[in-house]
């Protein structure tokens, strides 16, 4: 893995003149009209084949499922969820082969900021919420198509890994145990990443 990553490096060095164009993209628009998912990256070149991504991106809690992010929130088949992730990031990217086109390494910093909530009836925890911010590292590879040297579709997974700190809430079965508690959340954390991205560059 080392020697890839050196092989990489030395490849995304060996520059032409001047650096990539700049570029946008965003996140396939299904989720725009209900907010549901929203995302949006800027691209800047540095070289030819290294270029720092900009992004943003706010998403609903999608319980295991792929977004910019994978949620891992708790909850059964049936849990009601609400709330969103927002995430602000800047990475380094790498294409060995040209920017924006074929494979691609990232590298960066992440702030994470989750309000979520569950309400499931048929857990121990009627209800389970969730408001905290998180500072990681992350690392993803991925392919990067480009179409007539303008249009470019960008597929990445990686791992996160980081400090989470805030609030966590959670509440007993009214039946039961219907005491409401509020628990202070300070762990390190490691998880799945991802994201699609549709984009145009700036020439």
């Amino acid at each position: 893995m080392a020697r890839f990553v050196v092989m990489l490096l030395l490849l995304a060095g060996t520059a032409s003149a001047g650096p990539a164009p700049a570029a946008v993209a965003f996140n396939e628009p299904f989720g725009w009209p209900t907010g549901s998912s929203v995302a949006g990256s800027l691209y800047l070149g540095l070289t030819a084949r290294q270029v720092l991504r900009i992004n943003v991106a706010s998403y609903e809690d999608l319980a295991g499922g792929l977004g910019d992010g994978i949620s891992e929130f708790e909850g059964g088949d049936g849990a009601e969820r609400d709330g969103h992730t927002t995430d602000v990031g800047v990475g380094w990217l790498a294409f060995p082969r040209a920017a924006y086109d074929g494979p691609m390494f990232e590298a960066g910093a992440l702030y994470r900021h989750r309000d979520l909530s569950v309400t499931d009836y048929d857990a121990v925890n009627v209800y389970d919420a969730i408001n905290s911010d998180e500072v990681a590292a992350r690392a993803l590879v991925g392919w990067s198509w480009l179409f007539d040297r303008h249009v470019f579709v960008a597929l990445a997974v990686g791992v996160s890994a980081g400090y989470e700190f805030g609030i966590e809430t959670t509440q007993g079965c009214p039946d039961q145990d219907p005491t409401q508690m509020t628990t202070p959340v300070h762990r390190w954390t490691v998880g799945a990443e991802t994201y699609l991205r549709f984009g145009a560059v700036l020439r």
